[in-house]
């Protein structure tokens, strides 16, 4: 199963608890084709692009897996309207972004329809950047709690903290064995918000030596990480650079070239 040069099969062949970089860096692969134009023409699978309100994403689906990946901010509309709505409303027994589960629900209805026509025992992948890891962490909660199936993967990458301790801990409970959530080096997006929002998932930091680390963190020893990274770059731009999907692609294949998970 080839996009050209990418390939799915570590992410379809991945054990949900084993951390795999080559997988990582195929989703994040798949993420930097959700800003093309149109769906990518992939051997196997057929292609869907869709958009509504500024709202993107696209599927692919075969006999055996469907990936959906949802693309991250790519218009004034999208910070104004999605990313800048920090105002916390209830969904799913938690408070979440009002902004990320308004932009969920754009894609609802075809992301319904594509699940409701698939075959009961296809795997089903979740993959997004930034608003588009928000909006799939949205769109799992709602698919599964509304009785439809639960994923078979979730990779995120440089996802904004999308709700409270409550959500994410219900969220966790459920997905978190099945999630990789990644933050780039300097990427401050992922720490970013107001007050009392928490990250969801198992966290894949990568670091400025270009390790990929699982620990966990508190809150302000992430901070602190990321100011170390933005200081050994010598570069005030790193944080906006790090939050790049080329720059997810870059550094994890570092890792995969010379580094071991610890």
């Amino acid at each position: 199963m080839m996009f050209g040069m990418i390939s799915v099969d570590e992410i379809l062949k991945s054990q949900s608890g084993e951390l795999n970089v080559l997988a990582l860096r195929q989703g994040a692969k798949l993420c930097e084709l959700s800003y093309a134009p149109t769906a990518p023409t992939v051997e196997g699978f057929e292609s869907f692009a869709f958009a509504n309100d500024n709202a993107e994403f696209f599927c692919l689906k075969s006999d055996k897996a469907i990936f959906l990946c949802f693309r991250g901010t790519d218009s004034k509309a999208d910070a104004l309207k999605a990313d800048a709505n920090f105002h916390l409303i209830p969904f799913h027994g938690g408070l979440a972004h009002e902004g990320y589960v308004k932009h969920w629900m754009k894609c609802k209805s075809k992301v319904m329809r594509l699940i409701r026509d698939a075959k009961p025992d296809v795997s089903l992948y979740w993959l997004g950047h930034s608003l588009g890891a928000s909006t799939a962490v949205m769109g799992i909660t709602d698919i599964y709690l509304e009785g439809m199936r639960k994923p078979a993967g979730v990779y995120l990458y440089g996802c904004p903290r999308p709700s409270n301790e409550a959500f994410a801990k219900a969220w966790d409970d459920n997905f978190s064995g099945v999630t990789w959530s990644c933050i780039n080096r300097a990427d401050i997006v992922p720490v970013a918000g107001r007050k009392g929002m928490k990250n969801i998932g198992r966290i894949v930091r990568i670091n400025h030596a270009f390790q990929a680390v699982t620990t966990p963190q508190t809150l302000a020893q992430r901070i602190k990480e990321r100011l170390v990274n933005l200081f050994l770059s010598g570069d005030a731009k790193q944080s906006i650079n790090s939050h790049l999907m080329s720059s997810y692609i870059e550094s994890l294949g570092k890792i995969c070239e010379h580094a071991k998970p610890l």
